[in-house]
């Protein structure tokens, strides 16, 4: 009786520490899940970040980031049309100097309006090249500042087009990533109920 007790006490020892065996192993499962659960939570923030600066550059370049997709990638097919109707613009003043120049030059050799067919003297025919030559003068201006902004527009459109980019790529990650966190997370309550079973 007594060998069938210190066989008992024997078999109770090795449950006890088995069962501490196991706890310990769950205890060191749940500390791993925590620690991935902190480091999933920590690029979420680091996501979040990355998106609130994507959609603050898409704001600056004059796009409402606070929108469906669709609507995102409408708001920067308008730049297109902007740098269409510059360009269009820019085209119409050059044809009308260049038009303009060669006016100027007939009218230094000739002594009749052009418009009118009327002859011209001296003083009208030099207020009216002058006056040419100042629209030109005006019309140069003109495309000047017209190039400086379609390359104005052409960079903010380059930039809203890569925030935009990322923007949807980090939206992927995101979804993806609070998808895994709530997995673990799940898994980690799992744990620990079995813990607390234990």
């Amino acid at each position: 009786q007594i060998e069938e007790s210190k066989r008992k006490e024997v078999r109770v020892q090795a449950n006890i520490a088995g069962i501490v065996d196991a706890l310990a192993s769950l205890n060191q499962r749940v500390e791993g899940k925590k620690t991935v659960i902190d480091n999933l939570r920590q690029r979420q923030g680091s996501l979040e970040s990355q998106v609130a600066g994507c959609k603050k550059t898409l704001e600056d370049a004059g796009v409402s980031a606070n929108q469906p997709v669709a609507a995102l990638r409408a708001q920067l097919a308008a730049f297109d049309d902007k740098l269409s109707g510059l360009r269009a613009e820019q085209e119409a003043t050059l044809r009308n100097l260049r038009t303009d120049k060669k006016r100027a030059e007939s009218l230094s050799m000739e002594s009749r309006c052009p418009t009118c067919l009327q002859s011209m003297n001296d003083e009208y025919k030099t207020g009216l090249m002058e006056r040419i030559q100042q629209e030109n003068a005006d019309r140069q201006n003109k495309i000047r500042q017209l190039q400086d902004d379609i390359e104005k527009m052409q960079r903010t459109k380059a930039v809203a087009n890569e925030a935009f980019s990322n923007l949807q790529t980090l939206t992927t990650r995101a979804e993806d990533l609070r998808t895994r966190l709530s997995e673990e997370e799940k898994n980690l309550g799992d744990l620990a109920a079995e813990v607390e079973a234990k």
